[in-house]
This record gives structure tokens, sequence and C-alpha cells, in this order.
């Protein structure tokens, strides 16, 4: 007598896909004939629930890491800024009192150059630690993206093409427009650097409505209208470990000294605070697709 306690997969007549739990054991008749005696369970809903919960508690886990990051940046960003406040200072009175052409002048331009960077960087803390503090208001999305590609056209490397595609209709959403070009510059820019050997760079923007609601691969839709930009390159492409971690802040896979990690973070958090998501397809050398999805 052999015992068996397996679940399966069974693909129903009308397409569905049920999960089934079998408890039992095999034995061999007295003819000789094989006997199977147990019970079949439909635990289809059972195994959805689980997944659900393990999902939801995935999203409480990363808005809770989000917000307290956000805090912890927020104010160390203040304090650092009363810092780079006295460098600046002291920074242009030796500026001033160095003679043209000496090593002092060269040196006091150097700190203030290392203090400009330490201030965009401090800019882009309070941004990310500011994501979820926007001013709602109705917004046509097109003309923010028509103006933020056309930023990115000025300085785009000569052997990068940019394509993009958007209905002439208003797509409006209820955000913030400066956060808005905030997402699209974020996302062409990685883009951008994905594609060092050069490439394609595809923008779209179109309408989409889901009667249900539609997991994706951060974060869920409720059903309704949204808006749908979609940001696709040609580069490098991204490994499953990565995917995983794009959207946690401080997270990156630039040089040191290239990224700070907060961009997509800043992303994350503005588009899930708003009540859309995100959905990301990529593969290694087979580009990066990242579809985001505002609540229309």
């Amino acid at each position: 007598m052999t015992n068996f306690d397996v679940e399966n997969r069974l693909l129903m007549e009308d397409g569905t896909v049920k999960t089934v739990h079998l408890i039992g054991h095999a034995m061999q008749s007295s003819s000789g004939e094989p006997e199977f005696v147990g019970a079949v369970m439909d635990v289809t809903e059972q195994k959805w629930a689980l997944a659900e919960r393990a999902r939801l508690e995935q999203r409480l886990r990363q808005a809770e890491k989000m917000e307290a990051v956000g805090r912890l940046a927020g104010g160390i960003a203040h304090d650092f800024n009363n810092v780079l406040a006295g460098v600046f200072a002291y920074g242009e009175m030796v500026l001033d009192e160095a003679p043209e052409g000496s090593p002092l002048r060269r040196y006091a331009q150097n700190v203030l150059t290392a203090a400009s960077r330490g201030r965009e960087l401090v800019e882009q803390i309070l941004a990310f630690s500011r994501s979820q503090r926007g001013k709602r208001a109705p917004v046509d999305v097109a003309p923010v993206v028509a103006e933020t590609l056309e930023l990115i056209r000025g300085s785009l490397p000569a052997n990068i093409r940019l394509e993009s595609n958007a209905p002439d209709l208003p797509l409006v959403v209820l955000g913030d427009a400066t956060q808005l070009h905030q997402i699209v510059m974020n996302l062409c820019s990685n883009a951008i650097q994905a594609m060092r050997t050069g490439g394609t760079l595809r923008v779209t923007l179109e309408a989409a409505e889901f009667p249900g609601e539609q997991a994706l691969s951060h974060g869920t839709l409720d059903p309704g209208r949204y808006v749908r930009l979609i940001v696709a390159d040609s580069g490098c492409g991204m490994d499953e470990a990565t995917i995983v971690r794009i959207f946690e802040p401080f997270f990156t896979t630039k040089e040191i000294g290239q990224g700070t990690g907060l961009g997509l973070s800043l992303v994350y958090a503005i588009i899930t605070d708003s009540g859309g998501a995100i959905d990301v397809k990529s593969a290694p050398q087979q580009g990066s697709t990242f579809t985001i999805y505002l609540r229309g």
C-alpha cells in the first residue's frame, strides 16, 4: 500500500484552472488490479486567499519602509542643508578674496562645485521625503509628457532614437504636474543610461480601463479608468533579482558616484500614493519596459 498526499493543477472544460489536493492511498485489490482510496478537494480559493494575503503583507511592509526612510531622509537632508550653507558662505568669501589664476581661487571653486553637488543630492532626498505631499488637481498628462520629452531631446545622445506616441484626446488624472514631470524624467533618464551603445527609447501614452482588479509586478490596480504611460528601452535589461529591488530607497546598479538610488523610489512613492501601480518587464540584454498606471 502506498500513501499519497499531493496537489495538482487541472485544466477544466470551461478553460479555468483549478488547484486540487489529493490524499489517500493506493493498493492492489484481491484480483491484482490497482485501487485508489482517498479524497479530492478543490483548494483553489484557499490558494488564492493565501497568495493575496502574502501580496498585501508585502505591500504593507514596502509602504512602511518607504515612510520610515522618507522621514529619516528628510531629517538628515535638512541638517545637511544647514551644514552646506556654511560651506557655501565661506567658499564664496574665499573665492572673492583669492587672486585671479591663483591655486587658492581654483581650490575655492572646487569647494563650491562639490557643495553644489551636495545641494543637488539634498534636493533629491527632500523630493523623496515630500513625494506624498504633492498638491492634487486635475492634470492633462499629455502636455506634461510632451514638455518633458522636449527637454530630453535637447540632451539625447546621437546614437539613441526617441519615439513617442500619444492620442489627441485629453488624458486627465488627479495629481501634481511637477511630480508627473519627475516620473517621466526619471524613467527616461534611466532608460537612456541603460543604452550605452545606442538604441531606441519609446514613450507611449494611452487610456486604459479595467473591469476587475489587476495584479501587476509592483502593485495592484482597483477596477476603474487609468492613464497608461509606457517607457521602453532596448538597453541592457535587468535580471529578476534586480527587478524585485529597483524601487527600494538608495538601491542602485550604477557605479559609485553615478546615482543616489532615489529616482525610482521617488517614482514608486508618487504613483502608489495616488492610487496607481507599476508593471516592470525586463530581461538581461533584452531591454526594459516600465508601464505606469495613473488613476483617471
